[in-house]
């Protein structure tokens, strides 16, 4: 549609794509491997499946959060 281009657009100009997203990402990462947090680990179950969710908690953190950010983008 013409609001999405544009919107697309407009944050692509402002330098700001992907902010929130990675901003999202790195909370729920901080919540899934240094609070143990239940909800957290439910996220991350749905984005991926539950063993790839245990197998996400021994990665580091950096790659964890490009990971699960790159699995919230829209397509």
């Amino acid at each position: 549609s013409a609001y999405s281009l544009g919107r697309y657009a407009y944050k692509k100009v402002r330098g700001t794509l992907g902010e929130t997203r990675n901003r999202m990402a790195f909370d729920l990462t901080k919540h899934l491997l240094t609070h143990n947090c239940g909800l957290a680990q439910a996220i991350v179950s749905e984005l991926y499946s539950f063993e790839e969710m245990t197998w996400l908690c021994e990665q580091d953190p950096p790659d964890v959060v490009k990971l699960i950010a790159r699995k919230m983008m829209s397509n």
